[in-house]
């Protein structure tokens, strides 16, 4: 049986060697459903809060201290809830995202995620023209991944 190809993305703030993720997406590329999640970083960081802005004004404007639906550390939960979401086993979804780093941060969690560049997957600028945030890059990943689910199958 083939698994349940399912795009993910997210976006993070770096402390040291650690990448706290702050919002994760994903889509399904079979329904397009999708959702975004948002997480809440720890208020002892708030001495780490320049470097978080700078991090933010140089990549993906999220506000490291805004409140998320879920706890940092439950990405993994997130994950679970995305298969229940999609009525699925998470053991039947094969979970892909865009870049490698992105991928080895995102199977850290217990799940494997796979990169979607060794597919060949452009860059989001060469797929779209509408604004980036995590919401939108998992779903025009899906979008491309769906064009191309014969690369896909398992």
């Amino acid at each position: 049986m083939p698994c349940r190809q399912v795009v993910i993305d997210c976006d993070w703030f770096v402390l040291g060697n650690h990448r706290l993720i702050k919002q994760l997406a994903y889509c399904d590329i079979q329904t397009m459903k999708s959702k975004l999640y948002s997480f809440t970083l720890p208020r002892c960081l708030v001495q780490h809060s320049h470097d978080f802005q700078k991090q933010a004004d140089h990549s993906h404007g999220l506000d490291w201290s805004e409140r998320g639906e879920y706890c940092y550390t439950k990405v993994d939960h997130v994950l679970e809830d995305i298969a229940a979401r999609l009525d699925e086993r998470i053991e039947n979804i094969c979970f892909w995202a865009k870049g490698e780093e992105k991928a080895t941060i995102l199977s850290e969690y217990g799940y494997s995620v796979s990169n979607l560049e060794k597919k060949g997957c452009p860059k989001y600028h060469q797929l779209t023209q509408f604004p980036q945030s995590t919401l939108s890059k998992a779903k025009i990943f899906a979008q491309w991944t769906r064009l191309h689910e014969s690369f896909f199958q398992v």
